[in-house]
């Protein structure tokens, strides 16, 4: 499907490799840049990261570098959806410790409620009211 619309915008622009953003040609620190895309930086600076935490395989790097386009462009939050050990939570602790971001995880399942979405009413410990 990938290839299929590549080569679609291929075809509809007449061109014959997409643009690739220089790293050099960067120069606004409110950015990171991530694989040919600029991330927003966010707020969570990593109180330590260092780059041997994670070994950027091709197959890693291309994984990031699908990620990263989607990020780039887009506001929405990203499902990503594979079989174990694939590199999902890599990638996106990753994404998230070289742009300054924070992770949230949900471990989706077949039984995984809306309310492990929104969260729920619960009762306190202590007090026994109601509490979300």
């Amino acid at each position: 499907m990938q290839e299929m619309v590549k080569t679609l915008i291929f075809t509809l622009f007449k061109i014959k490799e997409l643009p690739r953003l220089s790293q050099s040609a960067v120069k606004d620190e409110r950015f990171a840049y991530v694989e040919d895309s600029l991330i927003l930086l966010g707020k969570h600076k990593p109180a330590f990261y260092d780059e041997k935490e994670f070994i950027l395989t091709p197959s890693f790097k291309n994984l990031v570098h699908q990620l990263a386009s989607v990020i780039s462009v887009s506001d929405f939050a990203v499902i990503l959806e594979g079989p174990t050990s694939a590199g999902k939570t890599s990638c996106i602790n990753y994404l998230a410790k070289v742009t300054h971001n924070h992770v949230i995880r949900i471990n989706n399942h077949m039984h995984t409620d809306v309310q492990e979405y929104l969260g729920s009413y619960v009762p306190d410990a202590l007090t026994g009211k109601l509490g979300f």
